[in-house]
């Protein structure tokens, strides 16, 4: 499937919002309207974070998208790179529209200056997890939050 990797623009925002709720379907969680308006607006505003970037077919559907930041360790001078959130149309997975999203957040953090890139996934999400297997290590960590 022939798709091309560009940045969200305010243009977008109908074309996102099922994206985004289906990601948030996948995952069995409720936002608020204002949240979700929330990250829209800093997703499309200049310079700032999150960046979103989207996956679009020759005839101008979006397919797909990713979010992504960037954020200061202790570990290292360089910062990290984490990819917040990663949805495909289900109608269209399984023909690279995934790897090229996270790809394109590669290349981000690689002109970024980062020293990693990193995400989670649920235990559960064991489609994604056969590409992440392919494009990523796993790591031992395990996550807490209160």
């Amino acid at each position: 499937m022939s798709h091309a990797i560009r940045p969200l623009c305010g243009e977008d925002y109908d074309q996102w919002l099922p994206l985004w709720q289906g990601y948030l379907s996948f995952y069995k969680t409720d936002l608020p309207d204002n949240v979700t308006q929330a990250t829209w607006g800093r997703l499309v505003a200049d310079g700032q974070q999150p960046y979103g970037l989207c996956a679009v077919e020759p005839a101008g559907r979006l397919v797909g998208i990713v979010h992504y930041l960037f954020h200061p360790v202790t570990w290292s001078i360089a910062d990290r790179c984490y990819l917040e959130d990663l949805f495909v149309d289900p109608t269209v997975r399984g023909g690279g529209i995934g790897k090229s999203l996270i790809e394109a957040v590669y290349n981000a953090a690689d002109a970024h200056g980062a020293d990693q890139t990193y995400w989670l996934t649920q235990e559960f999400n064991t489609r994604a997890r056969r590409l992440y297997d392919h494009v990523a290590t796993v790591t031992p960590f395990i996550k807490y939050q209160r």
